[in-house]
């Protein structure tokens, strides 16, 4: 074994969170329509993995697991805000609260920086795949902003897709 020590890079400004975009699919596979979900304030997404148990008697007593599936999903909190331009909620929530119980397709991506090279923000992370919609109102005091937590449970395989908008040099 190598003792010898690997070169580092060194590391810039953390990478905020919110800067991670979402939008539902409120066309057809064949002729997507992409619609934004806006007012998110916390967002989390998964990617992990199941394992059984194929521990044996001659393992001298360590465990060995053996990888048989993945799973995915995305968590999100909104505030459910009218539209400042009409008396209507976010379109993209509206797509998400009517198919509650249902399933979507969506993509999510990272959008930090100003969308050049210039600003050394990545734009890379970008996910695509269907999900199961669970759509449940916080609930609170008469005196709180009114908000919901979203649940987008991965149907399937959770896809890399290009960015739909990478940064420009």
């Amino acid at each position: 074994m190598s003792t010898t020590p690997v070169a580092r890079t060194q590391l810039g400004d953390a990478i905020l969170n919110g800067t991670w975009w979402l939008d539902v699919n409120t066309g057809t596979s064949a002729a997507p329509t992409w619609t934004p979900v806006n007012g998110i304030y916390d967002f989390k997404d998964s990617l992990d993995g199941k394992d059984i148990d194929v521990s044996d008697f001659s393992s001298e007593g360590w465990a060995d697991s053996q990888a048989v599936g993945k799973s995915w999903g995305v968590d999100l909190k909104v505030w459910r805000k009218r539209q400042l331009a009409a008396a209507a909620y976010d379109p993209g929530q509206e797509f998400l609260r009517l198919h509650a119980g249902d399933s979507a397709e969506i993509r999510f991506y990272e959008m930090s920086g100003d969308g050049t090279t210039a600003s050394g923000h990545p734009r890379v992370e970008a996910y695509q795949g269907h999900v199961a919609v669970k759509w449940s109102p916080d609930g609170g005091k008469d005196d709180d902003a009114k908000s919901v937590s979203v649940s987008l449970t991965g149907k399937g395989k959770r896809t890399s897709i290009a960015h739909p908008q990478p940064n420009t040099p």
